[in-house]
């Protein structure tokens, strides 16, 4: 029966909708979480770059790279659903109306809305709404093609540096330098209160939007 195999998928797919097109507040309340881990676990990782090599003059390149691999894994770890987000986006090839995520004005059944009822007297008027509704799309579209980038970016960082970090953990000397963990720790600190920043400034607009 066709009906026993739909509903899982339809569930399925309710899920995964409703995890893409969650509220700005539950996406700034992950991106402060990011932030935090990303610089209570990563400021260690800087400071092991700087002066780890007062561990010891023996073996300071084995317990470094152990140390920074290690913390800067769970950095990585904590943002990787940038990356994932990014993925199942591309995957389920979303509309621009699609991604607009929680955001009602951009509905395109509010857009009709707006066009229908009698608050929108001159037609130009709902062209410039719309106009600007396109370019608050596309403005989010472009900060989650970041998310996916900087991600993208931490992930090749972390692997690079990971390669020479098992082989001084394993031999007490690096295969090649730099260590590129604390830039690693940097992109995703520096990128989290930039999002952060952006979603509670949209969020300000958007409970202000009915008053006006």
């Amino acid at each position: 029966m066709p009906t026993a195999q739909a509903i899982p998928d339809a569930e399925a797919s309710a899920r995964l909708h409703e995890l893409l097109t969650r509220g700005d507040e539950q996406r700034l309340r992950e991106f402060k979480y990011r932030f935090g881990q990303s610089v209570v676990f990563g400021m260690p990782v800087v400071a092991l770059q700087l002066w780890g090599a007062k561990l010891g003059p023996a073996d300071s390149e084995r317990w470094v790279s152990l140390l920074q691999a290690i913390l800067c894994g769970w950095v990585v770890y904590v943002n990787l659903g940038m990356l994932v987000e990014g993925l199942l986006h591309q995957s389920t090839d979303s509309s621009p109306h699609e991604s607009c995520e929680s955001d009602a004005t951009c509905h395109p059944e509010v857009l009709r809305g707006i066009a229908e009822t009698s608050c929108v007297r001159d037609p130009s008027e709902h062209l410039g709404m719309t106009r600007h509704h396109t370019r608050q799309t596309h403005r989010r579209l472009a900060l989650r093609r970041g998310d996916s980038f900087v991600a993208l970016l931490a992930v090749l960082l972390y692997l690079y540096s990971l390669v020479s970090a098992l082989h001084g953990i394993v031999t007490a000397r690096l295969w090649y330098r730099p260590l590129l963990f604390h830039v690693c720790v940097i992109v995703l600190a520096t990128w989290s209160p930039i999002r952060w920043g952006s979603l509670a400034r949209r969020s300000r607009r958007s409970a202000s939007s009915p008053a006006a």
